[in-house]
């Protein structure tokens, strides 16, 4: 899983018809320090996560299985919105 950020959302008008209804969110990886966004990439949401939160994000097939369609144009899903993020007992996140 990867940490990351929700930075905005994605809006597609013309997109697969696969991906329709479905809510698409601009995410930053993360480090060790969660206010330095590194790369960013597109995920869909699977868990109604919002701009500014601390994000869990699985890619690849896995990604696909863990919204339950393998038919899905998609290679990463945000499956989890973070209330706190510790490293060697220093809490780095707290929401």
């Amino acid at each position: 899983m990867i940490v990351c950020k929700v930075i905005g959302n994605a809006i597609s008008t013309i997109k697969d018809k696969r991906l329709a209804g479905q809510t698409m969110l601009l995410v930053g990886r993360l480090g060790t320090d969660p206010g330095v966004v590194l790369d960013q990439f597109v995920a869909l949401d699977a868990v109604g996560a919002g701009e500014g939160e601390i994000v869990g994000v699985i890619e690849g097939t896995p990604a696909q299985k863990a919204v339950g369609r393998e038919d899905l144009p998609i290679d990463a899903v945000v499956v989890a919105i973070f209330d706190s993020l510790t490293i060697k007992g220093k809490e780095i996140y707290k929401k």
